[in-house]
């Protein structure tokens, strides 16, 4: 990753950011908006993207935008390291639409091989999809819908996947969906072009949702542990952290809003990450503040290491954190100077920097309400999508640097 050079000639919108932190201001960091996404029923780059970002070991950027498109639908691109924007396939390119349209919610997800893989929220047969983009060479793909939701009764195999995907060895894929309280799912090769769905665990099975309800993403150790997030249920209906260890049961680490005023924070999203032996996740109300929380989890006990609704630095944490060198990285899809949204740095035993509040520029040509947690890389550059503003209002990828 450390050979990637985005630079103003490739890009020529370059912004110099001004960071407020406690009203002080001074030079934090700079925004390059790498590609304008276009709303025109004639636009076929997509609109909207609200799914994250990955990158292949060329640094080569990947998304999915949940509208726009050849056919309206959503789209998944690949902005190249040398700029512009190829979109890889558009959704709804089937009558019907058993491929599946609006993904929604989630980065991508690149296997050992190469092969891209996703969700989308709706159609496939009517709950949605899970889908895989092969290189097929010479810049070319094929697609291929993997599983339809909705195809036992009463959507039992789960209704509108959301969240990222986790890999887990080379043939088996797991996730979530949030219709009715939720399920996590399992995916599982068995032959070349045959994906059997399970579902592993459904939420809400405890009285009164205990063990939670809606859950809104995965991560996995490497021993193949999922942790997740819910955005209700618990036993405070506040929300929670959970656990699912390989080949055991669900157990709840944590729930949200056990005193008044809901200090810890309330409705997780995003789910959590994994870093220096704790979990690391946003809460997007709730807190001191009312304005949701950045927290630390060990062993059930919970720690909130920023409430949000201080001065300028962002409210609505929506994302998943992402760790480097002992910091935390992060969204806020409202709030900040300007109440775009911001990007944030918080160390993990330091105080929060806003590093760029969006819709600095008239029109919001920088972008605004970023949806999803900037992607990392080792060279120290931030990238993330908004899903607002830009020169024609459908949405940015962005560069911090």
């Amino acid at each position: 990753m450390n050979n990637i050079r985005w630079t103003r000639r490739l890009f020529p919108m370059a912004i110099l950011v001004t960071g407020l932190l406690g009203g002080a201001s001074r030079v934090v960091a700079q925004e390059t908006v790498l590609w304008n996404f276009c709303v025109n029923s004639s636009c076929t780059d997509g609109d909207f993207p609200d799914g994250g970002l990955i990158a292949d070991g060329a640094g080569n950027l990947y998304g999915t935008t949940e509208a726009g498109g050849a056919n309206g639908q959503g789209s998944v691109f690949e902005i190249p390291v040398g700029g512009g924007l190829r979109t890889l396939y558009s959704f709804c390119a089937q009558q019907g639409c058993p491929d599946g349209a609006a993904p929604y919610g989630g980065a991508l997800v690149f296997d050992s091989s190469g092969n891209l893989f996703g969700t989308t929220s709706s159609y496939g047969k009517g709950g949605g999809t899970v889908f895989e983009l092969s290189p097929a060479g010479g810049g070319a793909w094929t697609f291929n819908t993997l599983y339809k939701f909705c195809s036992l009764p009463k959507c039992a195999d789960g209704q509108y996947p959301n969240g990222q995907l986790a890999i887990l060895g080379s043939n088996k894929l797991v996730g979530t969906t949030t219709g009715g309280h939720g399920v996590l799912f399992q995916l599982l090769q068995t032959q070349p072009s045959v994906w059997t769905e399970t579902v592993v665990y459904r939420f809400c099975s405890r009285v009164n949702c205990a063990d939670g309800s809606d859950p809104t993403g995965l991560s996995v150790d490497r021993v193949g542990n999922l942790y997740g997030t819910t955005r209700g249920g618990g036993a405070h209906n506040g929300g929670t952290v959970f656990e699912i260890p390989l080949n055991g049961a669900q157990a709840v680490l944590y729930s949200f809003c056990p005193v008044a005023g809901c200090a810890d924070g309330l409705a997780p999203t995003g789910g959590v990450i994994l870093a220096n032996g704790l979990l690391y996740g946003t809460t997007e109300d709730g807190g001191a503040n009312g304005k949701g929380t950045l927290y630390s989890l060990h062993q059930g006990v919970e720690t909130v290491l920023h409430n949000f609704g201080v001065g300028l630095d962002g409210t609505l944490p929506v994302s998943t954190l992402v760790d480097s060198l002992g910091n935390l990285y992060g969204t806020t899809s409202s709030g900040g100077a300007h109440n775009g949204g911001t990007v944030f740095e918080i160390p993990f035993n330091g105080a929060e920097t806003v590093l760029y509040s969006f819709c600095g520029l008239a029109n919001c040509l920088d972008g605004s309400s970023p949806q999803f947690g900037p992607l990392l890389f080792l060279n120290g550059h931030l990238f993330g999508t908004t899903t607002g503003g830009g020169r024609y209002n459908g949405g940015t990828v962005f560069q911090i640097h």
